[in-house]
């Protein structure tokens, strides 16, 4: 079977191997390789695969040829998509969600290079709707599972960075699959119970009541704060001291750090979790510290000041950074598509006022490392706004 005259065999063989040796397994798609056999034979799924991998390729090897195959592929597996999602009985098929999936991650790549948010937002969008539509059906095989918690913890993460309502049908769709025992591992069950807990508070905690919002907070950073527990039990991570310098910044063997601490985690997947919980908490203390900073608020609420929050914040923004020099500087930029991960959450805590003036020049220059070694032209846009904002120049 071969996809399009735009892609001979040979590589062909190289975008689907490159899909499921390295892309998938290196990102949210890490469960796919196991049902590589059975995805292979739906030419419309393979379309849409081909269309991220070649994205995936064309930003790695910074190649304008296959940026434009991968377009191509793009356009045509969104025509078959649409086709498809316009008819009840083929919009809930499995084929039907994994495709929007993975047209979500091509334009997430086109977000990397410069590309439109708002592509991205609208495949969002999309997987809600399929998600509703598809119901507490999906939820009864193994594969749709793994969709549902896919689709389900990228509209999560997308209602809680854009304030973005999630629907309350939604909502008591992912209480069912979670309450139920439905999803395939402890750690996904706890993963959207955290991030449908956050998704709630962030579009209204600016309009609560001051000690109403406390309160919300207090709960979410507790949730956050007992899934960061159970992770530090079952996979810990390892601390790695590197050697001083004058300034503050480290510099050893080539690797750049955050006050000369480095953490090791069993893969990157690990490290993710850890930093969704990580991100969590200080999203809880950058709202603590607006409220607090509200002339109507008292200044001390329920044992927290702004001196605490800034404390505690610093503190969290110092762990995350923490992993970022084994993305970044270890992993072999040929070979190696984690970094990429690291370009919106460096970017978003950089924006927070609990993030010290240090951290946010580390972050700053590590996205121009981003930029340089994993050409992604965002970064590089990202660390200009933040360098024009801290009043330092552009070099």
């Amino acid at each position: 079977m071969h996809l399009a005259q735009h892609v001979p065999p040979p590589l062909e063989a190289t975008v689907t191997g490159y899909f499921f040796s390295v892309f998938a397994r290196s990102g949210t798609f890490a469960y796919l390789p196991e049902y590589a056999s059975l995805l292979s034979k739906d030419v419309g799924v393979m379309q849409a695969l081909c269309a991220s991998s070649l994205g995936s390729m064309a930003l790695q090897y910074n190649n304008d040829k296959l940026s434009q195959t991968a377009r191509h592929y793009y356009a045509a597996s969104l025509l078959r998509v649409n086709q498809d999602l316009s008819q009840p009985a083929t919009a809930v098929l499995d084929s039907s969600l994994i495709r929007v999936l993975l047209l979500s991650a091509f334009e997430a790549l086109c977000f990397h290079d410069g590309g439109d948010y708002h592509n991205w937002a609208t495949h969002i969008r999309g997987s809600s709707n399929l998600l509703l539509m598809r119901g507490k059906a999906q939820l009864k095989s193994p594969f749709g599972r793994l969709l549902f918690h896919h689709a389900g913890v990228n509209i999560l993460i997308n209602s809680v960075n854009h304030k973005v309502p999630v629907s309350v049908e939604l909502l008591e769709l992912f209480e069912y699959a979670t309450s139920s025992s439905l999803l395939p591992e402890t750690v996904s069950i706890q993963i959207m119970q955290l991030l449908s807990q956050a998704a709630v508070a962030a579009p209204m905690i600016s309009n609560m009541p001051a000690e109403e919002a406390f309160m919300v907070l207090l709960q979410l950073d507790a949730r956050a704060t007992v899934f960061q527990n159970e992770l530090e039990e079952t996979v810990p991570f390892e601390t790695l001291q590197i050697a001083n310098s004058v300034d503050g910044r480290r510099q050893s063997f080539g690797i750049d750090t955050f006050e000369g601490v480095m953490h090791r985690y069993a893969d990157q997947q690990v490290a993710r979790l850890y930093n969704t919980a990580r991100t969590t908490r200080l999203n809880v203390r950058q709202w603590m510290f607006k409220r607090l900073c509200d002339s109507s608020t008292q200044e001390h609420m329920q044992g927290w000041t702004r001196k605490r929050v800034l404390v505690e914040g610093a503190g969290l923004v110092s762990d995350m950074l923490a992993s970022v020099p084994y993305s970044l500087d270890l992993l072999d930029s040929a070979t190696s598509t984690e970094a990429r991960y690291l370009m919106w959450p460096l970017t978003n805590m950089a924006t927070l006022d609990v993030c010290p003036a240090p951290a946010k020049r580390y972050i700053i220059d590590s996205l121009r490392a981003l930029a340089e070694k994993f050409h992604l032209r965002r970064a590089k846009q990202a660390a200009d706004i933040l360098d024009r904002r801290e009043g330092e120049p552009i070099r």
